[in-house]
């Protein structure tokens, strides 16, 4: 086995350790979804929406919907386990 592969591996395993939880996971992405659900009315009331290129709306939505999928996931997740117990 080579050097590289080793280091790998032993990322790996330390990566492991520090794996959050389903219940922890489901409040960090509730409070992202919720933080950019905030921040899509203060782009419109401040004026930025419409002064930013098309591609900064579109990453917005983009980061609201993809931490709501990854809440619902989440959620999913921790549901499906208390209900195996």
């Amino acid at each position: 086995m080579t050097p590289g592969i080793k280091r790998l591996e032993a990322f790996g395993e330390w990566l492991e350790r520090f794996t959050p939880s389903p219940e922890v996971m489901v409040v960090v992405h509730f409070l992202l979804t919720i933080g950019w659900a905030v921040s899509l009315p203060v782009a419109i009331v401040t004026g930025w929406l419409w002064s930013i290129a098309f591609i900064s709306a579109c990453s917005i939505y983009a980061n609201f919907v993809g931490h709501f999928s990854a809440f619902e996931a989440a959620l999913s997740t921790l549901l499906t386990k208390k209900q195996g117990e």
